[in-house]
């Protein structure tokens, strides 16, 4: 089952981590990360909500806004400042330890 990968892609490498290590989070940017997923699940928990390709375009929108807007702040501003240099320096890079071995199924070519 190709959805199944998405779940090995996300939690791949991080048994490596002392699951009694903890950073500390702002209370604004926990509540940011808890709405932006909320809101996800929200969306995608009922599948009336997405019965055509444009209705989950319209839900995702862009970096400008929707969605995917969120998942971008969320990526690129506000989890980096909570990850521990050690490991943030080790992301996308050589041997990278959270890099999953095989890429996603979506990234092949469509027939």
């Amino acid at each position: 089952m190709k959805s199944k990968q998405i779940n090995e892609i996300i939690e791949f490498g991080l048994d490596s981590i002392d699951p009694n290590e903890k950073v500390e989070v702002s209370l604004v940017d926990l509540m940011l990360m808890y709405k932006t997923m909320e809101e996800f699940n929200r969306f995608f928990h009922n599948s009336d909500h997405y019965e055509t390709i444009e209705d989950v375009h319209r839900f995702i929108g862009s970096v400008k806004g929707g969605g995917y807007s969120m998942i971008h702040k969320l990526y690129y501003t506000t989890l980096s400042k909570y990850i521990p240099k050690r490991i943030y320096d080790q992301l996308g890079e050589e041997g990278d330890p959270f890099e999953y071995p095989a890429t996603p199924y979506y990234f092949n070519k469509k027939e």
